[in-house]
């Protein structure tokens, strides 16, 4: 159990971090479409916090409960919005296939869910340290 509190922790730092830094690498995306390797990115950054979840999902079955019912809220809404970011990688993206009329540009909504993830997760660590 203290193993996943330490990966949960840890990953409560980078999440914030790494959105922050794919934002900013992003600002670019307003003007011109961003290359495929940023969706790529992000996909891996979807994978982190999806790891993320699965280890607080394990430390509340095992007894362990977060202080705040909004950390896993904010945590979980982090995770579907990283995992359907990575999703709208042009022409490939899981996400974008299925859209029945896709955007002909993507690089904005990249752009604002970027900078969306970065305030969910670090909302989500806000709460889960006891700060409301």
């Amino acid at each position: 159990m203290a193993l996943l509190l330490i990966l949960h922790i840890i990953l409560a730092f980078v999440i914030p971090a790494a959105a922050l830094v794919l934002w900013l690498l992003n600002l670019s995306s307003l003007r011109r479409e961003p290359a495929a390797r940023r969706f790529d990115w992000v996909q891996y950054l979807a994978y982190l916090a999806i790891a993320q979840l699965a280890s607080g999902l394990l430390m509340i079955w095992g007894g362990l409960r977060p202080n705040e019912p909004l950390h896993a809220v904010y945590g979980t809404l982090t995770v579907v919005l990283l995992h359907f970011l990575g999703g709208l990688k042009p022409q490939s993206g899981w996400f974008y296939r299925t859209l029945t009329n896709p955007p002909p540009r993507v690089g904005m909504y990249l752009f604002w869910g970027l900078l969306l993830a970065f305030l969910l997760s670090g909302r989500a660590l806000m709460t889960g340290l006891g700060f409301l």
